[in-house]
């Protein structure tokens, strides 16, 4: 709830994009796990810093205008 209250307060709208951040970090994450990547690995990994980087990029093209 905190995170959806300071994406609101930033850009005016924060529970869909929480939610959706969330949902796509959930999705990502069962696809390691499907690929026998332990969880544990998974939160403190390389493989989650990877993901959450390429989202980051991706939102700010996305923001920017410049997703193709």
């Amino acid at each position: 709830m905190e995170l959806a209250e300071l994406q609101d307060a930033e850009v005016g709208d924060g529970t869909t994009s929480v939610v959706i951040v969330a949902a796509e970090l959930l999705k990502r994450a069962n696809d390691l796990v499907r690929n026998k990547i332990h969880p544990t690995s998974i939160i403190s990994g390389r493989a989650l810093h990877q993901f959450v980087f390429q989202l980051l990029v991706t939102l700010e093209a996305v923001c920017l205008g410049t997703f193709s």
